[in-house]
């Protein structure tokens, strides 16, 4: 039964028992309620928690007028009003539900979608798109032009986003249109919700030889990963920096800009991309570039005084969660202002038939000259069933504890494309309010990739994905059946080269 149908039952049950002859219909409203949660949301959501945490507070208020109401005559007639209130207030709730367990949604394969626009479209041909258009846009509500890149050599441009109906079925609506001459393919607009795994803060005292960075002790990753030899050899070398920004694009839910350990590494793109109310993206532009021998904060793989810089899409929404279509408006957005490399410590479990449109925004970003790193994921499973870490043309990063095995939570890079492993648990980093805090995940893990991939960039402005990849295998160690980095080598290997 469809989530608005539910609760306006319950509300009019509400109401009703407000009424001195009704009062057992409160206990239907309460039963529809159940139902619908039930049906409709997943209780380790964030996004179905808010959304309905919204929608009980809306139906709360309307009922709580109608008990302030004296007369029975005038809460007769408080009730169809309080319908139409409840109409006008409820489109305001744009949270997404997961419709996970939804009966009619069963062969979504327990993915949630974006109920704003549900499909990605693709069309052969872009000059069929404004014909189709017109003819079908009394059926779909339809967003068109889905993507602007400005290279329009690529496929990106033959796109549109399709709004359902809600008593119509995803896949249903996808054979549908794929039956048609001029589509080409369509898939669903996947929503995805950051979620780190949960660890204790750690004691951690490391030592560190040449960094001036206070809180640079409380970073494990600073003996292990041999950060300060690392800035020995790159200061020892002239040929390291070539003079030129090297820019590292953090797409998440924005970075805090004016962060002490941030700002003198940090290049603004878009104002509203330069704040972070959760702070993941904060904490993960820190590990990538937090600004190194400053008597400030931590340490990042970057050296002192260097011309690689960090920006931010901001891709996210403030409660971490995001749609497909928008983290793909985001790569091309950083691939069009001249990103080197793209972090995105993000993802979800997909159906790897399903995800052409990642596979192009790969596409596109490379041909721009970016290397785009991406998280393997949180649920210790194989990233091959997780996007976009299973997109050909990325480098999907594990995550490992500082006895270099693998995290608990991480998951296995065995079977993407192209895969490794760098520090995940326990990392200390920036985030919002000028702070900083141990946080987990390969979300953590992906912008130490990001970082060196940036050095390496650096260094080498041509380097492809698969040449820096090869480099980053042929020089990492094996631990706990994982390549692990090793930001020394890779550097060594690049000076040598050139």
């Amino acid at each position: 039964m469809d989530h608005n149908l539910i609760l306006l039952i319950a509300l009019v049950a509400l109401l009703i028992g407000n009424l001195p002859k009704y009062k057992l219909a409160s206990l239907v409203a309460i039963g529809a309620l159940v139902y619908d949660f039930a049906i409709h949301f997943n209780i380790t959501e964030l996004t179905g928690i808010l959304h309905f945490s919204i929608d009980l507070i809306i139906i709360s208020v309307l009922s709580a007028v109608l008990q302030h109401i004296n007369k029975d005559v005038f809460k007769i007639l408080f009730i169809p009003i309080a319908i139409g209130l409840y109409f006008t207030i409820h489109p305001v709730n744009k949270i997404p539900i997961s419709n996970t367990n939804t009966a009619n949604d069963k062969n979504i394969n327990n993915r949630n979608i974006n109920h704003d626009l549900e499909l990605l479209v693709q069309f052969k041909n872009s000059a069929d798109i404004p014909n189709w258009v017109n003819a079908n846009s009394n059926k779909y509500d339809i967003t068109y032009p889905l993507f602007t890149p400005k290279d329009k050599s690529g496929l990106l441009d033959e796109y549109i986003g399709i709004n359902i109906k809600n008593d119509q079925n995803a896949n249903a609506v996808i054979n549908e249109l794929e039956r048609e001459n001029v589509i080409a393919y369509a898939e669903q607009n996947e929503l995805l919700e950051l979620k780190l795994p949960q660890f204790s803060s750690p004691i951690i005292n490391s030592s560190s030889d040449t960094s001036n960075d206070p809180e640079s002790k409380k970073q494990w990753a600073v003996d292990k990963m041999k950060m300060d030899k690392l800035h020995k050899l790159i200061e020892s070398k002239s040929n390291v920096n070539n003079n030129k920004t090297t820019l590292i694009a953090i797409l998440d839910t924005g970075v805090e800009a004016i962060h002490e350990d941030l700002a003198n590494n940090y290049i603004s793109l878009n104002t509203s991309y330069d704040r972070d109310v959760r702070g993941h993206g904060t904490h993960c532009a820190g590990i990538a570039a937090a600004v190194t021998g400053n008597n400030i904060g931590i340490a990042s793989l970057l050296p002192a005084n260097s011309e690689i810089k960090v920006t931010s899409i901001k891709v996210l929404s403030n409660f971490g969660i995001g749609a497909q279509h928008q983290i793909i408006t985001g790569m091309i957005e950083a691939a069009d202002k001249g990103a080197d490399v793209i972090s995105m410590s993000l993802g979800a479990p997909s159906n790897l038939e399903r995800e052409k449109t990642y596979k192009e925004a790969v596409q596109y970003a490379n041909n721009q000259g970016a290397i785009v790193v991406v998280a393997a994921g949180n649920s210790n499973a194989d990233a091959a069933k997780y996007s976009p870490a299973n997109t050909p043309g990325v480098i999907a990063v594990a995550a490992i504890n500082k006895d270099l095995k693998k995290a608990s939570f991480s998951n296995t890079i065995d079977n993407v494309q192209m895969g490794i492993a760098a520090p995940g648990q326990d990392i200390y980093s920036t985030i919002s309010g000028n702070k900083y805090a141990f946080q987990s995940g390969t979300s953590m893990a992906a912008p130490f990739i990001s970082g060196l991939v940036g050095l390496m960039k650096s260094i080498d402005p041509n380097i492809t994905t698969d040449e820096a990849f090869q480099i980053l295998n042929s020089t990492s160690s094996q631990h706990d059946k994982l390549n692990v980095v090793n930001p020394y080598l890779v550097i060594e290997k690049m000076i040598g080269r050139n």
